[in-house]
């Protein structure tokens, strides 16, 4: 299965009474689809997502607040 492009991270909800950390997509002219990443099946899609967050982190790195306040 390839995953699209374009999913969105749901770290911590309740989706159909299971509380857990999902993804979803809504491919053009189509329903929503959910993953549930803590599915092995969904493991290519999680560490994809992991990925692009560490690489968005080390190009957008975190502004640390001064202690002059």
């Amino acid at each position: 299965m390839e995953f699209p492009r374009g999913c969105i991270a749901l770290n911590n909800i309740t989706l159909n009474g299971k509380t857990g950390n999902f993804a979803l997509h809504k491919p053009e002219g189509k329903a929503v689809q959910f993953y549930d990443l803590s599915d092995p099946r969904n493991f290519f899609l999680k560490s994809e997502i992991e990925k692009s967050e560490k690489a968005y982190a080390h190009k957008h790195p975190a502004k640390k607040q001064s202690d002059k306040d």
